[in-house]
C-alpha cells in the first residue's frame, strides 16, 4: 500500500496592463466608400485609418484603472494506491486521488466578479469567495495487465482514471481577452472598491477628432465592458481509458496495438452572455438580455464550466531493439477528437446562444500520425584502423501528420453579437475551380475563395468549426554519427545531421479570414510561421554539424 499528499500555497503578486494605451481597427466598413466595388478590403481600410474612422466593431476601446492584485491560493491533494498480484498471470491496480482546490482571493478584496442577478459583487466584502468551493474532487484509477498464455510473450493490458485539471490564473483573473470589449478578468471588472474600465466604442462609428479625448476626459464613458465567473463553475476534469495488448514477435521485437481515448466534462468555456439576441428588433443596446439592469454593459464575459471533449484512438507501434546493431521503433495513431471550444482564453463561440454548433474538430485534431526512428550501428568489419572505420552510427527520424483543423470566419460583424466569431457561408465546393495566384513571392492558392461569401447580416455563417483541414506534414531526418576514442576516459562524438532530408515542403494553414481578401484561401509561409525559409521542423534542407567532447 502506498500513499501520500501535498499542500500547496501560490502567492501571486501580478501587475497586467492590458491595454492601459489603448487599440484602434479599420477595416473598411466606416467610411463612405465601404460599399465600393472598385477598392479593394486593404484599400477600404486604408483610407478609414485616414480619414480617423473606427469601425462600428469595437473599432476603439482602452482599459483605465489600476491593475495591480496580489492573490493567494491554498491547494491540497491526497491519494492512497494499491498493487496486487492475483495469481501468476493477473496483475491489479487501483487507487484513489482527492483533490481540493482553494479558491483564489485578493487579500485586499479588490477584484469583483459579475453575477447577472446582483451585478459587481466583491469576495470577502458581499459573497464569501469568487465562487462556491468544490469538495466533490474524488479520482479514483483502476488496471491490469494480464498474461492469456502464460508464456510472458503475449500481455493484455487495460486502464481508466479520473483526473482533475487546474484552472488556469489566466481563465480566472488576468489577461483574458477574446477582444469583444469585456473585461479582462475579475481583476478588470468596472466595479467594487477598485475600478477598471474597460471602455468599448462599438454599435457606431467613432470620428477622432485632433484635440478631443476619444474616451471622455472626466468620467470615462460607457460602455463598459464585464467578466464573471459563474457560481456553477466547477473543477474540470478527464477520465482516461485504454485496452491493448502487447506481443513479442521475436528477441527484442515488440508489437504492441490498442484503443485509447478520453472524455472531458465541465471543461472551462467563455460565454458573452450579455451578447444581441440574434433575430429580435430593437437597437443594439436594447437588444442585450441584461441592458435593462445595467444599461452601461455591453459585453459580459462568463467563465463556465459547461465544455466537453472526446478523443478517440488506434494505437499501435513496433520495436525492435538491438537486433545485429539495428533498433527500429515506429508508431501509428488513427484519432479523432471534437470538442466545443479548444482556447478557452482567446476565442469565444460563434454564438454564445448556440452551444451546439461549435461542437466539431478541435484545434488539436489530427486524423493520422506517424513517427519513428532507424538506427544502425556500422559493424566492426576490422581490427585495423579503429580510429577511423569504427564507431560509426546511422540514424533517421520521420513524422508524417494529415493537416490540421482550419476555422473559416468572416473577419467583420455581420451577426451584430460583436464577439468577432462570425464565420462565413459556403456557396461552392472549396475544392472546385483552383487557380494558382500570380502573386510574386511564391503564394499558392489552397481553396477556391471565390465559392465561399459573407453571411446575411444577422447570421453566424453556415459553415461548421474547424470544417476544412489544412495542409499536411511530413519529414525525414538523418544524421550520420561518428564516435571516436582519444583516451581511456576521453572520446569524442561527431554528428552530420539532415534535416528534412528530402526538402518536402511543408506549409502552414492558408489565410481563413474572408475579410483579409488578399490571403483568404493563401498560403504564404510555411509550418513554423516564417515567411521565409529558417531553421526548424518541416523548414527546407537544412544541415548542422556538432562536434561533442566527452570525458
Amino acid at each position: 500500500m502506498k500513499f501520500g499528499g501535498e499542500y500547496r500555497r501560490a502567492v501571486l503578486d501580478v501587475f497586467y496592463d492590458t491595454n492601459k494605451r489603448g487599440s484602434f481597427t479599420w477595416d473598411g466598413s466606416a467610411g463612405p466608400w465601404r460599399a465600393d466595388p472598385a477598392a479593394s478590403p486593404q484599400e477600404r481600410s486604408m483610407a478609414d485609418f485616414l480619414a480617423m474612422i473606427t469601425t462600428a466593431n469595437n473599432g476603439a476601446n482602452i482599459t483605465r484603472g489600476q491593475l495591480q492584485r496580489d492573490y493567494r491560493q491554498n491547494s491540497i491533494d491526497g491519494w492512497v494506491h494499491d498493487n496486487f498480484q492475483v495469481n501468476r498471470r493477473l496483475n491489479l491496480n487501483f487507487g484513489v486521488r482527492y483533490t481540493f482546490l482553494g479558491i483564489l482571493n485578493d487579500i485586499d478584496k479588490t477584484i469583483t466578479n459579475f453575477l447577472p442577478g446582483r451585478g459587481f459583487v466583491t469576495p470577502g466584502r458581499d459573497i464569501d469567495r469568487l465562487f462556491p468551493n468544490d469538495f466533490n474532487n474524488f479520482a479514483p484509477r483502476f488496471g491490469f495487465a494480464y498474461q492469456p498464455f502464460g508464456t510472458g510473450k503475449t500481455v493484455v493490458r487495460g486502464s481508466w482514471g479520473l483526473f482533475y485539471d487546474t484552472p488556469p490564473l489566466n481563465f480566472i483573473v488576468a489577461n483574458t481577452s477574446p477582444g469583444n470589449g469585456s473585461a479582462a478578468g475579475v481583476h478588470a471588472n468596472p466595479g467594487g472598491p477598485d475600478p477598471v474600465f474597460n471602455i468599448n466604442l462599438t454599435g457606431t462609428a467613432t470620428q477622432i477628432v485632433p484635440g478631443q479625448a476619444i474616451f471622455g476626459t472626466a468620467a470615462p464613458r460607457p460602455p463598459f465592458g464585464a467578466y464573471g465567473i459563474n457560481q456553477d463553475f466547477r473543477t474540470p476534469y478527464v477520465q482516461n481509458y485504454n485496452l491493448n495488448i502487447q506481443q513479442q514477435l521475436g528477441n527484442g521485437t515488440i508489437f504492441q496495438t490498442g484503443y485509447v481515448a478520453s472524455t472531458g466534462r465541465k471543461l472551462s468555456l467563455l460565454r458573452n452572455v450579455n451578447a444581441p439576441i440574434p433575430g429580435t428588433t430593437g437597437d443594439l443596446q436594447s437588444r442585450r438580455p441584461f441592458n435593462s439592469a445595467f444599461p452601461t454593459i455591453a459585453a459580459i464575459n462568463m467563465l463556465e464550466s459547461i465544455a466537453n471533449s472526446q478523443y478517440h484512438s488506434w494505437q499501435s507501434s513496433i520495436r525492435v531493439t538491438r537486433w545485429k546493431g539495428l533498433m527500429v521503433n515506429g508508431n501509428y495513431t488513427w484519432s479523432r477528437q471534437m470538442d466545443n471550444g479548444t482556447d478557452v482564453r482567446n476565442n469565444l463561440p460563434a454564438n454564445s446562444y448556440d452551444l451546439r454548433r461549435e461542437y466539431g474538430p478541435g484545434t488539436i485534431d489530427l486524423a493520422h500520425i506517424f513517427t519513428g526512428y532507424v538506427a544502425y550501428d556500422l559493424p566492426k568489419f576490422t581490427a585495423r584502423m579503429k580510429p577511423l572505420l569504427q564507431g560509426w552510427q546511422f540514424g533517421s527520424l520521420f513524422q508524417a501528420t494529415t493537416g490540421p483543423p482550419m476555422d473559416l470566419t468572416a473577419g467583420v460583424n455581420r451577426s451584430n453579437s460583436f464577439d468577432n466569431r462570425d464565420r462565413v457561408d459556403v456557396i461552392g465546393s472549396p475544392v472546385v475551380g483552383v487557380q494558382e495566384p500570380n502573386i510574386p513571392g511564391g503564394a499558392r492558392r489552397y481553396f477556391n475563395a471565390a465559392n465561399f461569401a459573407l453571411p446575411t447580416l444577422g447570421s453566424f455563417g453556415n459553415i461548421g468549426r474547424n470544417a476544412l483541414r489544412g495542409p499536411g506534414f511530413a519529414a525525414t531526418d538523418f544524421s550520420i554519427l561518428k564516435r571516436t576514442a582519444i583516451t581511456e576516459r576521453i572520446r569524442t562524438e561527431f554528428r552530420v545531421e539532415i534535416f528534412n532530408l528530402f526538402n518536402h515542403a511543408n506549409f502552414a494553414n492558408p489565410g481563413t479570414s474572408f475579410n483579409a481578401a488578399s490571403s483568404f484561401g493563401l498560403i504564404t509561409n510555411t509550418r513554423n510561421g516564417s515567411t521565409a525559409p529558417g531553421l526548424g521542423q518541416g523548414e527546407p534542407r537544412n544541415i548542422q554539424l556538432a562536434l561533442k567532447l566527452i570525458w
